[in-house]
């Protein structure tokens, strides 16, 4: 119990953080690489605390990946490292604009490639050098009265920048004898002509110093220089005359011409073939930018680099809109698919993270889900990820959705469901066991003297009660959905109906109950109000509970419409589970309804408890009453502490799910099989030992108990000569006696013999009190016929009317061989005695009415 506790205390306790996934390196994307990680984080909120890039470098990014302080690293150029773990790819292509700033110029700027080649050189200094007015006659009138004619004021990167990089390469296919290695570390300061140039250390900054500088220009990612024109600054795009002699704006479709020819798919090789395109329309500073990993180590969790490939495969399958909205071009299809085949490849401490698990393939892929999704549309998911499956299909002994949906099946993995099934079948066995022994004991006294016609409805009960585990046990179906709200609540009213209609016969049989039922008989000179009911009434009465629980059930279906739903269990893993709920509009109806319901099981319950109170004095006349009340006691405590706790367990997560479950079914196996042990345990136990239920001591003074009015099954009648009423009837038979005990001080009481044969019950009543009652089936009798002596002075020792010469048909009752118990009871004609023994039968007989005792008066 304790180690129980703790569990489900930490499973409460426990709070799962989002991931975060660290990525940092070349400024050339940042941009676009920021649009992407807003609108992955947005789409997957529920996993991710956040994705962070700091743009810095791409030298500097490869030299935090290898540390291992981010999880990825973004380079405008294929890495220099020795490590060989790192493994790259690209991720878009981008172009290398180039910005400026000249007050007053009116058209955009056009360069040549050469004119690139010799600004960035230190060749060309001024804009009013004549080969730049050849191409731009805007110009002139922009430097008119500008003396001396402005310099041209240049910005470049610090070295470590993948930019600059892939620029000098341009430059140097521009010019081959440009100055300077082709090198991301080039230091510009280390050229013979550049002097006075201003470095920034990133694309942005670049952006930021060109639009406040006037007649500055450099080299930048084009969206950067389309942010500072957009914030207000003074910054334009140069045209370029390309290698075919097209005059381009670096746009997508100008990238996208400059990709068109692609040589080959080696990512050292790529920015090679596409700077300085000879294509038509190609921009010739069109540059791919790569992601890069480390191989076997992502990060420390196998979660955050899961989630590290999901968003890259995410980038390459679904950014293309955002790329291009940012001025960048999506991969081709051969280099898209050559990036995803390196991103698959990618292991994470030796363990192999694409391939494991079917969601990682597409619908529709041989290896993917037959019908139906994965709750995650991304790779890289764990093996226990599952589809999930379009209506009719299910997942049992697959996880493929191609198994089709039967009304009940159990997954052969699911403990808490087979431990759930293992206590239906004890339950069954233990229940269905009760049932066989009290149908072979159907005829011993015992067992007939509590109905065994209403044992079988309370022990139908129970099956009905362990039936409700099925659905908790099973995997939710569109049918079990519906199913499970039936179980509980009919099995409930079922039980307890009929033990609330028997404490009730049994209340009206010991107890008072002035105003219910009440049938006058007339008898003689004076009349008794008795009334009994039969099992069929009792019966009728339970199948009426039954029927509001069952209509009770069904409105709740029927308004709140349950059905499966499917819920990611695992973000880690992917792993799902499936419930029964309704829909969020109607959370209220079932709210409402399932209160409802519960109020009504309460109420019944409530009234069981409170007629097993009122029956408490009936114990030694007829223990039933008592087994009822303490099995009604346990089943309320058992529901009182339970049901908080089966509601104290969170359903958000598969293993408290299974927990709830499990608890919800130890509740109903225990009340099931709980009220079987308890009501006919004892009632067979001793049937086979032959302890029979004890009577009272008797006496002829009244105990307070009352039987003004008895209910049983039928209409009461006097015996008389014609009745059919036969042993075993359950047909009550009354009739006017008098009764004493055998004893000389005893006196005669005037009396009604009520005779209840189906409950194996003999009532003496005198005033409406109890006087006296027998077990029928205990009984034993000795028939006496008493003749009155004749002597002068007669001793009256007996009633008025008991004078003359008539016999007078009298019997002696004892319980079994207990004389002591006996008791005289005189009839005023011998149909009245001949009944009863009909009714008591050969079993109790200890002499004979043909050769009965005949005594005198004064022997007596």
């Amino acid at each position: 119990m304790w180690s129980l506790l703790v569990v489900l205390c930490l499973l409460l306790c426990s709070v799962e953080g989002g991931v975060v996934i660290e990525g940092g390196g070349a400024s050339f994307p940042a941009t676009l690489y920021q649009k992407w990680m807003d609108e992955f984080t947005n789409k997957y909120a529920t996993y991710l605390s956040g994705i962070h890039y700091t743009p810095s470098s791409s030298t500097n990014g490869v030299k935090l990946l290898t540390s291992g302080s981010i999880n990825f690293a973004g380079s405008d150029i294929p890495p220099e490292s020795s490590d060989p773990s790192i493994v790259y790819f690209p991720s878009v292509a981008g172009a290398i604009a180039i910005a400026y700033n000249i007050p007053g110029l009116a058209a955009p700027l056009t360069l040549t490639r050469q004119n690139i080649a010799d600004i960035f050189s230190g060749r060309v200094t001024t804009w009013a050098d004549a080969s730049l007015q050849a191409r731009n006659p805007g110009l002139g009138p922009a430097l008119a009265g500008k003396t001396p004619p402005p310099r041209i004021q240049l910005v470049v990167r610090k070295p470590g920048s993948g930019t600059t990089g892939n620029f000098v390469a341009a430059l140097h296919s521009f010019d081959s004898s440009f100055p300077g290695p082709i090198s991301a570390n080039l230091d510009w300061s280390t050229l013979s002509n550049i002097t006075g140039a201003l470095v920034a250390s990133t694309n942005g900054a670049v952006g930021i110093l060109v639009s406040s500088l006037p007649y500055a220009v450099s080299y930048m990612d084009l969206t950067e220089v389309t942010t500072s024109a957009n914030n207000g600054g003074q910054v334009g795009v140069a045209n370029v005359i390309n290698k075919n002699g097209d005059t381009v704006l670096p746009s997508t479709t100008s990238l996208q011409a400059a990709m068109s020819i692609e040589r080959s798919l080696d990512p050292s090789e790529l920015n090679k073939n596409v700077i300085d395109s000879a294509s038509p329309g190609a921009y010739p500073m069109t540059v791919f930018t790569y992601i890069v990993l480390r191989n076997k180590f992502i990060a420390n969790d196998t979660a955050t680099a899961r989630w590290t490939l999901r968003y890259l495969y995410w980038t390459l399958t679904n950014g293309g809109s955002t790329a291009i909205a940012n001025q960048f071009a999506p991969l081709s299809p051969a280099l898209s698919q050559y990036s995803l085949t390196q991103l698959q490849s990618i292991t994470n401490g030796n363990q192999s993270l694409y391939g494991q698990s079917l969601c990682d393939f597409p619908p529709g892929h041989p290896k993917g889900c037959v019908n139906g999704a994965c709750f995650l549309d991304l790779p890289f998911q764990d093996a226990k990820a599952q589809c999930i499956c379009t209506s009719g299909h299910i997942n049992v002994d697959k996880s493929d959705c191609s198994e089709s949906v039967r009304v009940y099946r159990v997954a052969r993995d699911d403990a808490f469901g087979i431990t759930s099934l293992v206590l239906m079948l004890i339950g069954w066995a233990i229940v269905g066991g009760i049932w066989a022994v009290v149908f072979w004991c159907r005829h011993r006294p015992q067992i007939k003297a509590i109905s065994p016609a209403c044992c079988w409805v309370l022990l139908a009960g129970c099956m009905v009660g362990l039936c409700g585990i099925l659905p908790y046990a099973g995997i939710p179906t569109y049918a079990m959905c519906r199913l499970r709200v039936f179980f509980p609540p009919v099995a409930f009213g079922m039980g307890f109906g009929m033990m609330l209609m028997k404490l009730w016969r049994i209340y009206l049989i010991f107890e008072h109950q002035r105003n219910y039922f009440r049938l006058s008989i007339g008898l003689g000179d004076r009349k008794s109000r008795v009334s009994f009911a039969r099992n069929s009434h009792l019966m009728i009465g339970t199948l009426l509970i039954v029927l509001v629980e069952f209509l009770l059930a069904g409105a709740w279906v029927i308004v709140t419409s349950p059905y499966v739903e499917t819920h990611l269990d695992d973000s880690a893993t992917g792993k799902v589970h499936a419930e029964c709920t309704v829909e969020p509009s109607k959370k209220a109806l079932d709210t409402l309804l399932t209160s409802v319901l519960y109020v009504f099981n309460a109420g019944l319950l409530i009234a069981c408890l409170l007629m097993a109170f009122h029956t408490r004095r009936a114990y030694k006349r007829f223990r039933e009453s008592k087994t009822m009340g303490f099995c009604i006691y346990i089943v309320g405590v058992l529901m009182i502490f339970g049901l908080p706790v089966l509601y104290a367990i969170p359903a958000k997560e598969e293993t408290t799910i299974g927990i709830r479950k499990l608890v919800t079914c130890i509740i109903i196996f225990c009340s099931s099989t709980g009220v079987a042990l308890l009501l006919f345990v004892p009632r067979l136990i001793e049937t086979f030992n032959g302890d029979d239920l004890n009577v009272d001591k008797y006496s002829l003074e009244p105990r307070g108990s009352s039987a003004r009015d008895v209910m049983v099954s039928s209409a009461p009648s006097t015996y008389g000569a014609g009745s059919s009423v036969q042993p075993g009837s359950s047909t009550p038979i009354c009739m006017d006696v008098t009764v004493r005990k055998d004893n000389v001080d005893a006196t005669w009481v005037p009396s009604l013999l009520c005779i209840i044969p189906h409950v194996d019950l003999l009532l003496f009543l005198a005033n409406d009190n109890v006087l006296l009652s027998f077990k029928m089936s205990d009984v034993r009798y000795e028939v006496l016929q008493i003749r009155p002596a004749v002597v002068p002075n007669p001793v009256k020792r007996f009633s008025a009317g008991e004078t003359g010469s008539k016999v007078k048909s009298r019997i002696m009752l004892y319980q079994n061989t207990e004389r002591w118990t006996a008791c005289m009871v005189e009839f005023k004609s011998g149909t009245g005695l001949q009944q009863l023994m009909s009714l008591l039968g050969d079993v109790g007989k200890e002499g004979d009415i043909s050769n009965g005792t005949v005594v005198d008066e004064v022997t007596v």
